[in-house]
């Protein structure tokens, strides 16, 4: 990973833990700050952003790897069974962000908030880089 100026922070925690409800209200307020966040997720699930039928996914289907933009976003959908490291998708993002926020990634070497489900005392000790363990509660902020 490039030495970048913006600042990174993992928000970590089992499913249900509520990492999604709390990003959602870190964004709120950090957004109404005037700052510029990007959330990097990542997801065990496949992603998909378009239609079967539509000419991106038929390209892909046809066996390309896709990188698509429409002037504000991007979206690629590759083929390889490689993981996608998190040091490439913040280098991808640059410095432009004051603040990128982690979901998922547990085993990147990065700060980290942990989120505990109801039914939990601690974080697992196998978890690195935790500043600060957060308990079950509507509102974590």
């Amino acid at each position: 990973m490039k030495n970048h100026t913006t600042a990174i922070l993992g928000i970590n925690g089992y499913k249900n833990s509520g990492k999604t409800t709390l990003i959602e209200q870190l964004l709120a307020v950090l957004i109404e700050k005037k700052l510029k966040v990007a959330v990097i997720k990542n997801s065990h699930h496949q992603l998909s952003m378009d239609t079967s039928t539509s000419d991106t996914s038929r390209i892909y289907q046809a066996g390309a790897d896709v990188l698509a933009c429409d002037g504000k976003s991007v979206f690629t959908m590759s083929h390889s069974n490689d993981s996608f490291p998190l040091d490439r998708a913040i280098d991808m993002l640059g410095d432009s962000y004051d603040l990128i926020l982690v979901e998922g990634f547990k085993a990147a070497d990065i700060d980290r908030a942990w989120l505990l489900r109801a039914d939990e005392q601690n974080p697992p000790a196998d978890i690195k880089n935790i500043i600060i363990t957060l308990p079950f509660t509507d509102n974590r902020l």
